[in-house]
Parts: C-alpha cells; structure tokens; sequence
C-alpha cells in the first residue's frame, strides 16, 4: 500500500497514512526516565503538598481528588460569550487532579481491574458533580513527558468548561448531520463494522476496540460501545476497566514506556453523542504540515496497529 488519504468517519479531517514512513513498534520504544523528585506531592501520605481533598475513595485513600495547584482555569470568574472579532473573557472553568493510585511507578497496564474501575468511578462522580455547573468536562490522562505530563505518578484531570470545545462539537455535528441522512447513529455502525473488520484489536460483551480509520497518530486506538450509550454514567465500568487494562498491557508489550494521552469522551448535553475513549500515543511530533493544514502524517497504517495489538499477549 503506497501513501494514501483518508476521511474521518464524521468530521472533514483527512489523515495523511504514509506507510513508507513506517516503523516497527519497537522504534518507538523510549528508555525509562529515573524521576530525581525527592518528595512526590501525589503519593499517599504527601497530601499537604497539594489542595485540600474535593472527593476520596477508601480510607486510606486508593483514588484522591482535589484542585490543580496551578489550574488552567478559574472557579470565581465569569464567562462571557466570545462574539466579536476579537472575543475574550476571563477563564472560568474548574481544573481537578484524580491520582489514580497511591502507589508510585505504576501505569494503567500494571494496575489491577478493582483499581481502574475505582478510578472510572471517580472521574464519573467528578464528571457528575461538575456538570451541574459548567457546560463541558472533559477527563484527559496524560503520560510522559512528551505527552505533556509534569509528574510521573499516575493520575488523570478534569477540565470544567463552559463552553463545549470545537472538536467535541464539530463531532457531534457530523454525527448528527449522518443520524439524520441515514437514521442511525454513524459511531453505532462504526462499532458494528470494526468488530468485523482488519482494524479490531478485540472485543468484549459491550465494547470494542479498534484502530480508526482515519488515524493521527501512530498506534492511534479507540474504545467504543457497541450500543449506543451516551455518557460515562451509562457504561459498565467494571467492563470498561477490564478493557483499559487489557488495552494497556498489550502496549506494554510492544513499546516500552510509552507517552500517551488517552480522554474519555461523553455526549455535550442535549446531544445524542455516542460515548468513546481515544488513546493517543505522543510517538511522533507534529511539524509544519500538522500545524499549517490540519492535517497529519501517520507513519502507522490502522491495520498495522492493529495486528502488532492484536498479537500482543496481555
């Protein structure tokens, strides 16, 4: 297969799929980073060094939820609608921290399924309570270094906006403009058809999992319900852990120490969105063309991700 463009499912983005470019997984691995951190304020026990807990699970904490010391956005402030040509407002909007374990060095792969169906839990509670305020959340998990993460111990944050960003909306858009040409839902049959197709990695009951079609990154995966379920509150989490787990693990197996960032993704309110969970490794780095044209080269065809993860033992 020479170099080829494709569409995204829904959105008009095209992906750039350069298999001369190519790699095997293992060229991608990177060599593990030794943290020189004395005192990290996120293991149990270290609590003073960061804000006053919001929410907890068990006693001693195993998940633990409190306020970025350094938020993006800010509680007490106002937003006002972005209307003019040169529109601005102050950041309102909340940003909580949820470390994910009180054990240091672990990674999603390496954690048991109780602990990352309790994490699920968490951000779901999180999800819930700030939504009764603010317009969009979004759960996001970055590891590594290259994929903008300033600590190594596991943990996720939460983004409270009051605004839904452009790539949720231009998403739901493009479900919506299908849902009403085809009456149904396009992730619906996306599901149905990777379950089926040279792009699944696996599947359970409820989910599967798959390389997209229309990859940005290399060993680009996606998650999805094979119903069609809207939110976080709607899904098995117990199901969903198992599947996070696995999934990781089989990275693990391919490339070492791999920067990622992976969002779960729910339905803007008022959208018939259909829940997802995107894991995006940071392998490659974006350049001139990725910047000026939206557009990104992907070294790593789907159905090459597919296989290595498929034939990884976890």
């Amino acid at each position: 297969m020479g170099n080829i463009y494709r569409k995204d499912y829904v959105t008009d983005y095209i992906a750039i799929i350069a298999k001369g470019r190519g790699k095997r997984p293992t060229d991608f691995s990177k060599p593990k980073t030794v943290n020189k951190t004395i005192t990290c304020p996120f293991c149990r026990g270290n609590e003073k060094m960061t804000p006053p807990t919001i929410d907890q699970i068990g006693t001693p904490w195993k998940v633990r939820c409190f306020r970025n010391k350094f938020p993006a956005t800010n509680p007490k402030a106002r937003f006002k609608k972005l209307v003019s040509l040169f529109g601005e407002s102050p950041a309102a909007g909340d940003h909580e921290v949820v470390v994910d374990t009180a054990k240091h060095g672990k990674d999603i792969g390496q954690l048991p399924v109780s602990q990352i169906k309790l994490i699920l839990e968490m951000i779901a509670r999180r999800v819930h309570a700030l939504s009764k305020k603010y317009t969009y959340v979004v759960p996001i998990h970055n590891s590594g270094k290259e994929a903008g993460a300033s600590l190594s111990h596991l943990h996720a944050q939460l983004f409270a906006l009051p605004y839904v960003p452009s790539k949720i909306a231009n998403e739901a858009k493009g479900l919506r403009i299908y849902k009403r040409k085809k009456k149904r839902c396009a992730y619906c049959e996306v599901a149905r058809k990777e379950a089926k197709g040279p792009r699944k990695i696996f599947q359970t009951k409820n989910f599967v999992v798959f390389a997209p079609w229309a990859p940005k990154f290399p060993y680009e995966t996606w998650i999805m319900p094979k119903n069609h379920l809207k939110t976080i509150h709607d899904v098995n989490l117990e199901e969903l852990a198992g599947v996070l787990k696995k999934l990781f693990a089989k990275y693990e197996k391919i490339i070492d120490n791999m920067p990622y960032n992976f969002i779960i993704y729910s339905a803007p309110k008022g959208s018939d969105y259909h829940f997802n969970v995107k894991v995006m490794p940071r392998l490659s780095t974006p350049a001139g063309l990725e910047f000026g044209s939206g557009s990104w080269v992907c070294q790593i065809p789907p159905e090459d991700t597919a296989k290595a993860l498929w034939a990884a033992k976890a």
